[in-house]
């Protein structure tokens, strides 16, 4: 069974922009929960944010080639 961070990242690791509001539901979790969650991974770089449309996607640092 893999964790709500693992389903996290695999649904970032296509390289596009997703909806947080969308994740939420994904995942089951409070939308604000996910803000922290959200805050941690862009602090770590390991995740993009555009505030303007509150999107996230995975860093291109992170992505394997």
């Amino acid at each position: 069974m893999s964790t709500k961070l693992e389903k996290l990242l695999s649904l970032l690791g296509d390289n596009v922009w997703h909806n947080t509001d969308e994740i939420a539901e994904t995942l089951e979790i409070p939308q604000d929960k996910l803000q922290q969650i959200i805050k941690f991974l862009i602090e770590t770089d390991l995740i993009q944010h555009n505030p303007a449309t509150n999107q996230i996607k995975l860093s291109q640092s992170w992505k394997t080639p």
